[in-house]
């Protein structure tokens, strides 16, 4: 395994999923298909993206999950960034996973390939170019063919094959997260962390 490397990892802002499962109402909100930002996830990423120029902090390269809430945010909160790329390999779940009701449902599915250039005409979708990396079974939506476990190491490899010198800001999800940075690492939408992996 590569020595440890700092990167700065973001949660994206609320979605329409979020609220409803923090009422209590988790089927109807793991029912939404690809949700999209609400009005406060909108204003959390703008908010993020002044902070972020208010502090002077920039970044090489812009790594985003290919879900829409994670691609709204990115857009929103770095919108002068000169490299972007979607990779589905720190998606959630988008297949079933034994133990885990989340797993599979709508929430965790995203647009087609097709549907998602056309929306980010600037952003590199190569690491979503196949159905090795973007699929769809029948059931709705597009996913990462594997589970979270089976991809938390390619994802590290990635992140350590971009460029050494580029400092890296990384836009995911917090189920992805607790288990890529650990259990204790429950994020905010929009929280900033930076971790060394």
């Amino acid at each position: 395994m590569a020595a440890a490397r700092s990167f700065t990892f973001i949660r994206h802002g609320e979605a329409a999923h979020n609220p409803l499962i923090t009422a209590g109402d988790k089927a109807a909100g793991r029912a939404i298909l690809d949700p999209k930002l609400t009005a406060l996830g909108t204003e959390q990423a703008t908010a993020l993206g002044a902070k972020l120029t208010e502090s002077n902090q920039s970044f090489d390269i812009v790594v985003t999950s290919p879900l829409s809430r994670a691609l709204q945010t990115t857009a929103l909160a770095c919108p002068a960034a000169r490299r972007v790329v979607v990779t589905s390999l720190h998606t959630e779940n988008g297949i079933p996973v034994e133990g885990d009701p989340v797993a599979g449902n709508p929430c965790q599915r995203g647009a087609p390939l097709a549907e998602l250039r056309a929306d980010y005409p600037t952003f590199d979708f190569a690491g979503c170019a196949d159905e090795a990396q973007w699929t769809t079974d029948g059931r709705g939506g597009s996913f990462h063919p594997l589970g979270v476990a089976e991809r938390l190491e390619l994802f590290r490899t990635f992140l350590h094959g971009l460029p050494e010198d580029a400092a890296v800001l990384v836009v995911g999800h917090s189920g992805f997260w607790k288990k890529f940075l650990g259990q204790d690492q429950k994020m905010a939408n929009c929280e900033l962390v930076e971790r060394a992996v």
